[in-house]
């Protein structure tokens, strides 16, 4: 099919034709007899797991694009990134971040990982009690 298409010679097709039945015949004694179930595709089952974890992350790009006066796209690449680095770290610098940007608990939640509760922890004391 590839050779007729490519040289345009059409007078080909009824050959080609002729090799296609003996081509599915052998396929079929080739066959093992098992049947082999349907799985859905691993991207979409992935794709699916991680929804809230880009919903927030689309949330936390969307509200520091505004501030920052950028793309939501580059935010996602270069912003949320380096923050996600000063959240795990930095917990108090984190919670005054936090506190100016105004962002959520989830959102703080998902910058912050597993600091997400010592984080938390500075954005409830006083401001005076943050300062010092």
């Amino acid at each position: 099919m590839g050779r007729i298409i490519k040289s345009g010679s059409w007078d080909l097709l009824s050959y080609a034709m002729e090799m296609m039945g003996p081509g599915v015949a052998y396929a079929r004694k080739a066959y093992s007899g098992k049947f082999k179930a349907f799985k859905y595709p691993e991207r979409f089952r992935l794709l699916s797991e991680t929804k809230k974890a880009r919903e927030l992350r689309d949330s936390i790009a969307e509200a520091l694009a505004r501030r920052l006066l950028t793309s939501k796209a580059t935010v996602k690449s270069d912003v949320i990134p380096y923050l996600k680095v000063i959240f795990t770290s930095n917990p108090k610098m984190a919670a005054g971040i936090a506190k100016a940007y105004g962002l959520s608990e989830d959102m703080v939640k998902f910058l912050a990982g597993s600091k997400a509760s010592e984080v938390m922890s500075y954005l409830k004391k006083p401001a005076r009690a943050r300062k010092t």
